[in-house]
């Protein structure tokens, strides 16, 4: 590929492409395109360490039996309960 090397990072995003220069050829031939790629990976990476850390937290707040524990947005709004609301309120969260 001319001009062009990938690094062996695991995600890509594709931005874009054009033909390049802007009519795409030169004397009757198709001379090639311009693309554009970025590297996500560390992007990625950091969503699968906030959806882990999100999970283990809620392993451990569910597993609180006697202790009542909420989770509220920044209009009061209920987003998660654990387990020993539901028992007390007799309630069955469906998230």
């Amino acid at each position: 590929m001319y001009g062009a090397t990938l690094s062996p990072r695991e995600w890509m995003r594709f931005l874009g492409i054009s033909r390049w220069p802007p009519d795409g050829w030169v004397e009757g031939e198709f001379t090639g395109l311009l693309g554009i790629v970025s590297d996500i990976t560390d992007h990625k990476h950091a969503e699968n360490a906030l959806r882990e850390s999100e999970q283990e937290k809620a392993a451990i707040l569910s597993g609180l039996r006697h202790v009542a524990v909420e989770y509220l947005d920044p209009s009061m709004r209920i987003i998660w309960v654990n387990e020993a609301v539901q028992m007390s309120l007799d309630y069955r969260w469906t998230s």
